[in-house]
């Protein structure tokens, strides 16, 4: 409650720690065992986690590239209607997408066009394959696909 491991066992795919626990490959450690983040989260609000269970650390390599994470939002302080994460790794880039689905999502036919010499704006272009975001009152799922092409590209850009 109040931490990151908090935030990140409520698993609310429009928090920011989720999408960045899933983009670097983070190790979620509970009072009882050790959870990839890629098998972390499961659904909206959903996790792994037994009832008598909680995250007492979250264990990220080492990023010492370049980043930026962007989140498209009404006001300061409030969740995410989209956000996009860039960060490079050992030569590679990883992509985080924030509240475009029930669960957090790395934008991997990203990643695979960068690292094949796509330029931001034509990587970009695929952040939204494969999303099937709900809509709500603050965005249409068109738009939210169309949110995380434009982050993804701005993301990749300013990290750049």
């Amino acid at each position: 409650m109040g931490t990151m491991g908090g935030v990140i066992a409520h698993a609310d795919a429009a928090g920011d720690y989720p999408t960045i626990a899933l983009m670097l490959d983070a190790e979620i450690v509970t009072n009882k065992r050790k959870i990839q983040a890629k098998d972390f989260f499961k659904d909206l609000f959903t996790t792994p986690l037994a009832a008598n269970e909680i995250v007492i650390e979250v264990v990220f390599p080492v990023a010492d590239g370049p980043h930026k994470y962007i989140k498209f939002r009404r006001r300061l302080f409030d969740w995410a209607i989209v956000g996009a994460a860039a960060q490079k790794m050992n030569g590679d880039w990883r992509i985080g997408l924030t509240n475009v689905g029930p669960i957090p999502v790395r934008a991997k036919a990203v990643e695979d066009a960068l690292h094949k010499g796509a330029r931001p704006e034509e990587a970009a272009q695929h952040a939204s394959d494969g999303l099937s975001p709900s809509g709500d009152l603050r965005a249409s799922p068109e738009y939210k696909k169309h949110l995380a092409r434009v982050l993804t590209k701005r993301a990749i850009e300013q990290a750049g």
